[in-house]
């Protein structure tokens, strides 16, 4: 009973968190691109690229490890703040994670919020 009320709390909070703001900051669109900054979580290291540790708060950066790692459950939360109209997101996934390339999560700066 414990684990899931952990679980549902997580979920909960990571609907809060992903209140989209479809402005984006200068610098924070994550790219491929080399010279640009990138918006990165490592999944075997569990680090950030440096643009993420300099715009997250400790909460969104909880968000977008719980996002990475428990993709499963956020593909199954829709997202409510209009994101689909303006950027296509179908659930809560895409507002945190952009792509999985190995163990390189390229994240959405949406849920920075």
């Amino acid at each position: 009973m414990k684990k899931f009320m952990i679980f549902i709390a997580s979920c909960i909070l990571l609907f809060g968190l992903s209140a989209c703001n479809s402005s984006e900051k200068d610098g924070e669109q994550s790219s491929q691109s080399s010279g640009e900054i990138k918006a990165e979580y490592n999944l075997e290291t569990k680090e950030f690229s440096p643009m993420m540790t300099q715009y997250g708060t400790e909460e969104s950066l909880e968000a977008y490890v719980f996002a990475a790692e428990h993709l499963e459950v956020l593909d199954n939360m829709p997202c409510y703040c209009g994101c689909y109209e303006t950027d296509g997101h179908t659930s809560n996934t895409a507002c945190f994670i952009d792509s999985i390339d190995g163990n390189i999560a390229t994240l959405d700066s949406m849920g920075l919020g």
